[in-house]
């Protein structure tokens, strides 16, 4: 979640970049000067949520934009979660995006307004609109 939200959110709603990624990046990871937080920190009145899917985590990914994990659909004892859509990356798992939505306002405290959200249901695109509307 820091490398997924903390990165963007984390310096406009507290002030800084999560920890874990100063430890992750490093040097890598662009400095704010003082005059810059100053302007930056809590400068918006609240959360706009783009929202889609959720994921497990397992570490040992080489992939430092998902923190280094990997991002799988699988619960570790290896049954889905949740049904699969028509595209690979997207599951429609409505109990995530409530973990998402309270873990949003638990960190930040700001009212949320989700500003993007869906589900393609998988052969949607060979239906009649009527019939993918009922999927």
């Amino acid at each position: 979640m820091d490398v997924a939200v903390g990165w963007f959110a984390d310096p406009v709603y507290l002030g800084s970049y999560p920890q874990s990624m100063k430890d992750m990046l490093k040097d890598r990871l662009p400095e704010f000067t003082a005059e810059e937080l100053e302007l930056l920190k809590d400068s918006s009145d609240f959360y706009g949520c783009n929202f889609y899917t959720t994921n497990t985590c397992k570490a040992g990914a080489e992939d430092e934009t998902n923190g280094n994990a990997h991002l799988l659909f699988t619960r570790p004892d290896g049954s889905a979660l949740g049904p699969e859509s028509d595209l690979d990356w997207l599951r429609d798992i409505p109990w995530g995006f409530r973990k998402h939505l309270n873990y949003l306002y638990k960190r930040y405290n700001k009212p949320i307004y989700v500003t993007e959200n869906g589900y393609a249901v998988k052969g949607e695109s060979q239906m009649a609109p009527e019939d993918a509307i009922r999927e």
